[in-house]
C-alpha cells in the first residue's frame, strides 16, 4: 500500500519536555479506535511520512472510517472538534502552523539509487562542516552494505532495498543541475570513496562527487577541504583499499549494490532558506533511537525472519519498561564491561552499541566456538551469540539485578547501622554515584561466582562508600577513576581496581579476603556531613 492510499488527518503537538506529555491524549485517541503512530513506530512500519520542526512535531493519524473527534495538543491544552482532516488543518493553521505546512507542500521527495544520486552534479558548499567520519564509521557502513546484500538474496526479501537515509540538496542554478549538499555530506563522501575504490580510476569520469572527494582541495574552486577533512578522507580511503584487498570475492556484489540495492530519499529545494529549515528539522526532530533500540533491531536481523521464538522474545522485551532496559545498559552493563578491563567508562550511546553486538552464530573462530558452547550461561564481560541470546541476556540481567538488590538490602538491613532505606537517607548526587558503584560491583561479583557471602558484600560496600567519605564533593569523573584504580593517595583511602580484580579472580575468596581500608589518617570524613557514614563503615568492618 502506498502513502497515497492512506486517508490521513494531521495534528500537531508542541513538545515541552518529552513526548510523554501527549500520553493522555494518545490514550483518548486509541480509545476511540484511532491508530496513533509516534515517529519511531511509524518509521519502523514504513507507513507514513513525517516532518519534525524545532518547536513542533507533526504526527500523523491513520483511520479507516470518519474520525468523530480530532484531538490536537497545542501549548498543553486540547483543541477538539468534530470533522475531518481539512477541519484539523484549519484548526492547526489558526494556531500558527502555516509556515511549515507551506514548506512541506513544495517538497516532493524522490527515491533514487545511490548510483544515480552520485551521478548528479553534487557539490559541497563552503558552509558545510568538516568531514569527520573515521575508520569505525566506514567499517560500520561496509558491514551494513554487506548485510544488505546478504538479505537481498533471501527468498522472502525479493523486493528488498537498503535505504541509506535522506539527502537534502539546494539547486543552485536555473536548470537545477548543480546541487549543494545541505544534509548527508558525511555518508555521501564515504560512498564516493567506496565508489572510487571499486571502479578506480574510471569513477572520476562518471561521478562528480567522487572526483571532488578524491582531489580534496586541488580542483574545488568554491570550497577547500580543511586539514582534518583531508586527513580523514585519505585515511578512510586507505582503509577502504585495505578492505578491498581482502574482499575481492565481494567486489562485484558491492558494485551491483550501488545501482540495484542501495537507495536514498532525495529532497531538492530551490530556496536556500528552505533547505536550512529542512536541515534543522532533520537534525532536531526529537529524541533519537536509544542505543538499546538499535541493538534490538540489530539482533532481530540476526534471527530467522519468521519464528515463534522471535515473536515470544520480542513480546517479552516489549513487556519490560524501557527505562529499565536503558538503565541496565547505561548504569550497569556498559560501565562494568569497561571497568573490568581497567578502562574508564563513558556515556552509553549509539556509538558504543558494538560492545553488545555479540558473536555471529556462523563464525568459526575459536573464541566463537567456546561462546556457542557456553550459551545460555551469560557473563557481563564475556561475549554471547548474536540474535535470540541478546534478548535472553537482557531479561536475565533485569531479573538478576532486581533480585540481587532485594537480597543486598536485606543483608545491609541486618547490620543495623542504617535506619530505613540508605538511598533515602542520603539523596545527594555523590552518594548515589557511590551507591551505584557498589551495586555494580555486587552485580559483577555475583555474576562471576554466583555467590553472595556477607563478607564479600561488606568489602564491596566499604570499598564503594569510602570514595564518598574521602571526598568533599564527589562527581562521576572521580568515581570513574576510582573504579579502575586511578587515585590520588593524598585524598583516597583505597586504590583497588575492584572490577579488574573480580574479573581476574579465581575464586570468591579472592574478593572476600581483600583488605579494604576504612580508617582515614585524620579519622574523620572529608566533609563533616559524611562523618556518620564514616562511623558506620568502621562499625561494619569492626574497626
Amino acid at each position: 500500500m502506498s502513502v497515497s492510499d492512506y486517508p490521513v488527518a494531521v495534528i500537531f503537538i508542541q513538545l515541552c519536555k518529552s513526548i510523554a506529555n501527549a500520553a493522555p491524549f494518545v490514550k483518548e485517541l486509541n480509545g476511540r479506535g484511532i491508530n496513533f503512530y509516534p515517529r519511531r513506530r511509524c518509521l519502523q512500519k514504513g507507513a507514513l511520512p513525517q516532518y519534525y520542526g524545532r518547536e513542533y512535531v507533526l504526527l500523523i493519524l491513520t483511520y479507516s472510517d470518519e474520525i468523530d473527534i480530532i484531538t490536537s495538543v497545542v501549548s498543553g491544552r486540547v483543541v477538539a472538534g468534530n470533522g475531518n482532516a481539512d477541519q484539523a488543518k484549519r484548526r492547526c493553521a489558526d494556531e500558527g502552523f502555516t509556515q511549515r505546512q507551506e514548506v512541506m507542500k513544495k517538497i516532493v521527495p524522490r527515491i533514487i539509487s545511490v548510483d544515480e544520486l552520485l551521478r548528479e552534479e553534487l557539490q559541497i558548499p563552503p558552509y558545510q562542516r568538516p568531514y569527520r567520519w573515521t575508520r569505525k564509521n566506514v567499517a560500520a557502513l561496509l558491514n551494513d552494505i554487506d548485510n544488505a546484500i546478504a538479505d537481498s538474496k533471501r527468498p522472502d526479501y525479493k523486493e528488498f532495498r537498503y535505504r541509506i537515509g535522506t539527502v537534502i540538496v539546494h539547486k543552485k542554478d536555473a536548470d537545477g543541475r548543480k546541487m549543494d549538499i545541505v544534509d548527508g555530506q558525511q555518508r555521501l563522501i564515504t560512498l564516493s570513496l567506496l565508489m572510487l575504490a571499486l571502479y578506480f580510476p574510471y569513477a572520476k569520469e562518471c561521478y562528480p562527487l567522487v572526483r571532488f572527494s578524491a582531489c580534496g582541495d586541488q580542483d574545488a574552486d568554491h570550497y577547500r577541504f580543511d586539514k582534518d577533512s583531508r586527513i580523514n578522507i585519505a585515511d578512510n580511503y586507505r582503509f577502504i583499499r585495505e578492505w578491498k584487498s581482502v574482499n575481492e570475492g565481494k567486489i562485484e556484489a558491492f558494485r551491483n549494490a550501488f545501482g540495484e540495492l542501495l537507495e536514498a530519499v532525495l529532497i531538492e529545494v530551490d530556496d536556500i532558506s528552505e533547505a536550512f529549515q529542512l536541515f534543522d528539522s532533520q537534525n532536531t526532530r526529537g529524541r533519537e533511537l536509544d542505543p538499546h533500540d538499535l541493538l534490538k533491531a540489530y539482533h532481530l536481523r540476526k534471527m530467522n525472519e519468521y519464528s515463534v521464538e522471535k515473536f515470544n522474545l520480542v513480546r517479552h522485551w516489549e513487556d519490560i519498561p524501557p527505562y529499565q532496559i536503558r538503565d541496565l545498559f547505561s548504569l550497569y552493563l556498559y560501565p562494568i564491561l569497561n571497568w573490568s578491563r581497567k578502562e574508564k567508562t563513558k556515556p552509553f550511546t549509539r556509538k558504543n552499541t558494538d560492545a553488545f553486538e555479540g558473536v555471529n552464530a556462523d563464525w568459526t573462530y575459536t573464541y566463537a566456538e567456546r561462546t556457542k558452547k557456553a550459551m545460555p550461561c551469560f557473563q557481563i564481560n564475556e561475549p554471547f551469540i548474536a540474535g535470540g541470546d541478546f534478548f535472553r541476556m537482557v531479561e536475565h540481567y533485569i531479573v538478576l539485578l532486581a533480585d540481587l538488590k532485594r537480597e543486598i538490602d536485606k543483608i545491609i538491613g541486618g547490620w543495623k547501622v542504617f535506619q530505613g532505606d540508605i538511598a533515602g537517607q542520603y539523596s545527594s548526587t555523590g552518594f548515589r554515584y557511590a551507591l551505584n558503584l557498589f551495586y555494580c560491583a555486587a552485580l559483577f561479583y555475583f555474576d562471576r561466582f554466583h555467590s553472595l557471602d556477607e563478607m564479600a558484600v561488606k568489602k564491596l560496600f566499604a570499598w564503594a562508600m569510602m570514595i564518598r567519605v574521602d571526598m568533599k564533593k564527589l562527581g562521576f569523573d572521580t568515581v570513574n577513576n576510582y573504579a579502575v584504580g586511578h587515585t590520588d593517595d593524598n585524598y583516597r583511602t583505597n586504590s583497588i581496581p575492584m572490577f579488574f580484580r573480580i574479573a581476574t579472580a579465581r575464586s570468591s575468596r579472592d574478593i572476600s579476603d581483600l583488605r579494604i581500608a576504612v580508617k582515614r589518617a585524620n579519622d574523620c570524613a572529608g566533609a563533616k556531613e559524611w562523618d556518620s557514614l564514616y562511623d558506620s563503615l568502621k562499625k561494619i568492618m569492626g574497626v
